[in-house]
C-alpha cells in the first residue's frame, strides 16, 4: 500500500525482518547394551549391543506424532521387544547405532526484526526484537533406552517413571521449548 503521507511512510518503511529455521533428523539412540551375568562364564557384556529383533517395529508411539504425553505412565515410546541379548561368552553382531532408531526431530526456529530510526544528522534509534522458538513448539529429548528388560517403576509421588522407553517427567534434559522474546533498543550520537 503506497501512501503520500511522509509520517506514515517514516514509521511504516525501512524495517528488516530474518530468521534462522534448522529442521534437522532426531539424534542417534544407543542400541541398548547386554545385560549377559552368567557366574563362571566369560561374557562381553560391557559395551556389546543387543541384537535387533527383525520384523519387530522400535517404536510403540510414533516417535514425531506431536501426540506424546510425558506424564502419561502408560505411554511407553521404544519397544523392548525388538531388542534380545547375546547369549554368554558371544560378540554381539549387533550394530552399536542404527540410522532408523533416532530420537524425535530437532527444530529451531528463531526470527528477528528491527529498524533504525534517524532523528537528526548524527542521532539515530535502532530497535531491534528477537524471538527464540518464535513458535512456541515443545521439545523433547529421547526416551530412556538403557536396558529393555529393566522393570518400569514410576514414583507415586512425583509421578516419574524409570524404564525403558519413557520420558522421564521433570527431567531437563527431555522437555523444553518456551518461546523467549527479547527487545533491544541503541541510541547513537
Amino acid at each position: 500500500m503506497a501512501t503520500n503521507n511522509k509520517l506514515v511512510r517514516h514509521l511504516t518503511g525501512g524495517w528488516t525482518w530474518s530468521g534462522a529455521l534448522r529442521y534437522a533428523s532426531g539424534s542417534l539412540i544407543a542400541a541398548p547394551q547386554s545385560q549377559v551375568s552368567k557366574i563362571n562364564q566369560y561374557n562381553f557384556a560391557s559395551g556389546t549391543p543387543m541384537v535387533r529383533v527383525p520384523g519387530v517395529p522400535l517404536y510403540l508411539t510414533d516417535i514425531n506424532c506431536r501426540c506424546i504425553d510425558p506424564n502419561n505412565i502408560n505411554q511407553r515410546i521404544l519397544n523392548p521387544a525388538a531388542w534380545q541379548d547375546v547369549g554368554a561368552g558371544q560378540i554381539s553382531p549387533g550394530s552399536g547405532y542404527y540410522s532408523d532408531y533416532r530420537g524425535p526431530h530437532q527444530v529451531s526456529e528463531n526470527m528477528n526484526f528491527g529498524r533504525t530510526f534517524q532523528l537528526r544528522e548524527k542521532m539515530t534509534v535502532s530497535v531491534r526484537a528477537e524471538f527464540f522458538n518464535v513458535f512456541n513448539r515443545v521439545t523433547l529429548g529421547t526416551p530412556s533406552s538403557g536396558n529393555p528388560t529393566q522393570t518400569t517403576t514410576v514414583n507415586n509421588l512425583t509421578g516419574a517413571i524409570s524404564g525403558f522407553g519413557y520420558y522421564s517427567v521433570g527431567s531437563s534434559s527431555n522437555a523444553g521449548g518456551q518461546r523467549i522474546g527479547l527487545l533491544v533498543a541503541r541510541f547513537q550520537f
